[in-house]
């Protein structure tokens, strides 16, 4: 992946979050009385001089007090964004893809390889308006304006209105207090990017967001409510929408985990988990292994940027066939990994993978092997060759050493020909001649 366009990512992240909500089960109508207020926290917004514009619409809480709340709950002395606009859903999907993922643009990503985002009925991607309840509520495109979805000031959504306005200003407050550059620099985002550090990047970053708005919720809006990021929506919800909302889940999981107050939050911005299998466990000084991939693509073949997926990647991937607990088995104990992408010269979008693991020990590494087999079983067709076919896919899996495990897939020219060799800190992928069917 180039520069550029690691560039454009960090900038896309800064410009803007997408916080996903979940209609209520039990829809709670409250008004900002019976949620359990105060007038000395609008008194306060008074005093302090806070004037937030609205545009767009009407608000039916009371915004202001929210973000003094926020504000208190953070322990931070921010300034307000100045302006609250309310937007049709149309146009909050024309500004902003919940969930959105790095991409080069070229070829199919890995994620469909692996089928995360495919539905298990008609293997079209998840879609943000489907049966999981999952839209965009609210988005901050900066410290100054927060964009708010008009489905959310409807009649008996006020209470998650709240709360994601409280979402929302957290989004400002770290704005303010520079918490994108903190993370970017603590992380070394744009020397040492991969698809792993980004989404600790990300979970970093609406993981606080959760976090605080939860513990908001629980001290000014007593009552039931589901999130989308509750521990019963997550788990069934469908890979993409799954995969979109990690970083809020496991985010939040970890702040929770590793902070015993929201006041003393920011100090993750600087010493924040430098991969996901650190979140997963938080375990900030569990380093990843050493693996180098080599690979020779041979003729009428490139290869582009090897990158790194990482443990929860791993993890959502195999439970696309498995269940959570065998997902779950299967992928701890990651210890690295390197993908690398191979296209052909001449068929634009037929992009297929080499995806080299690394795990903590042999005996993980059988357990990642199993699961693997697992997974490919339940979703293709085994022929010879120890060849996986699923449509116009094919897999296959070899064990290079005792820790080290290669997953090839894609066309099956390249998946038959490719020979794979190496040790538990080295591997190399050769294209031979191919055998074609």
């Amino acid at each position: 992946m180039s520069r550029t366009v690691i560039a454009c990512l960090v900038c896309l992240l800064v410009a803007g979050c997408a916080a996903p909500s979940a209609t209520p089960q039990t829809p709670a109508p409250t008004t900002a009385e019976s949620a359990g207020a105060n007038g000395s926290d609008t008194a306060r917004a008074v005093e302090d001089g806070y004037d937030i514009a609205v545009s767009g619409g009407d608000l039916p809480v009371d915004y202001e007090r929210t973000f003094v709340r926020t504000e208190r709950l953070l322990g931070a002395n921010v300034s307000p964004p100045g302006v609250l606009i309310v937007q049709t859903q149309s146009e909050i999907e024309s500004d902003v893809e919940p969930g959105a993922t790095p991409s080069d643009g070229s070829g199919r990503s890995f994620l469909a390889v692996m089928g995360i985002g495919q539905s298990a009925d008609d293997g079209e991607s998840d879609g943000e308006d489907g049966d999981d309840g999952v839209t965009v509520a609210a988005y901050a495109a900066s410290g100054d304006a927060v964009y708010v979805n008009e489905q959310m000031t409807a009649a008996g959504r006020e209470r998650a209105l709240e709360r994601t306005l409280a979402h929302e200003f957290v989004h400002t407050a770290q704005f303010r207090q520079d918490a994108f550059r903190r993370l970017q620099r603590a992380l070394d985002l744009r020397e040492r990017y991969s698809r792993d550090r980004y989404l600790a990047y990300a979970s970093v970053i609406e993981g606080v967001a959760v976090y605080v708005a939860a513990a908001y919720d629980r001290r000014y809006l007593p009552g039931d409510h589901t999130s989308i990021t509750g521990d019963e929506r997550y788990r069934s919800a469908d890979s993409g929408v799954k995969y979109a909302i990690a970083r809020y889940y496991y985010g939040s999981r970890y702040l929770d985990r590793r902070f015993n107050s929201t006041r003393n939050v920011s100090a993750v911005y600087d010493d924040p988990p430098e991969s996901t299998e650190q979140l997963l466990h938080n375990d900030t000084d569990d380093e990843p292994a050493e693996l180098s991939v080599v690979a020779n693509a041979g003729p009428n073949r490139t290869t582009g940027q090897v990158d790194v997926n990482g443990e929860l990647f791993s993890r959502i991937a195999l439970g696309t066939e498995l269940n959570r607990s065998q997902a779950g088995a299967g992928a701890d104990g990651w210890g690295t990994d390197r993908l690398v992408p191979v296209d052909p010269e001449r068929e634009a979008g037929n992009r297929s993978y080499a995806w080299a693991t690394r795990w903590d020990a042999p005996a993980e590494a059988d357990e990642f092997e199993r699961a693997l087999g697992e997974y490919l079983a339940s979703r293709a067709e085994r022929q010879d060759g120890g060849i996986y076919r699923d449509g116009a896919l094919t897999f296959r899996v070899e064990r290079v050493s005792p820790e080290t495990v290669v997953l090839l897939a894609g066309e099956e020219p390249f998946v038959r020909s490719a020979s794979v060799r190496g040790v538990n800190e080295s591997v190399s992928v050769t294209v031979k001649q191919e055998q074609r069917t």
